[in-house]
């Protein structure tokens, strides 16, 4: 049974229009699965639970974060919308390399 589970993602050169709005949020749309239960977010925003349609838990995610390409901490959050989870975080114009 896996208890933990790391998962990253890397993003070498932000979409051209993320680069001509510094300060928009890049964001990664992960779709849950559907069947009546839901995702609920936690109240600071970096985890979430996915429940069963009679409410019991089935997967934690805990502990989202987001760097930029020197290794700093990026402000990250998570959404629910529909049966699709956003994870979301703003790019700083020093954060972005050149392409």
């Amino acid at each position: 049974m896996v208890r933990w589970l790391q998962q990253g993602f890397t993003v070498n050169v932000p979409p051209r229009s993320l680069r001509r709005s510094l300060g928009a949020p890049l964001t990664l749309v992960l779709n849950l699965p559907a069947g009546g239960g839901e995702a609920k977010v936690d109240a600071d925003q970096r985890g979430l639970t996915l429940l069963t349609d009679k409410n019991k838990s089935v997967l934690r995610y805990g502990g989202l974060t987001a760097l930029d390409a020197y290794g700093r901490r990026l402000p990250a959050w998570l959404e629910t919308r529909s049966y699709d989870c956003y994870c979301a975080w703003t790019i700083p114009g020093r954060a972005i390399p050149s392409p």
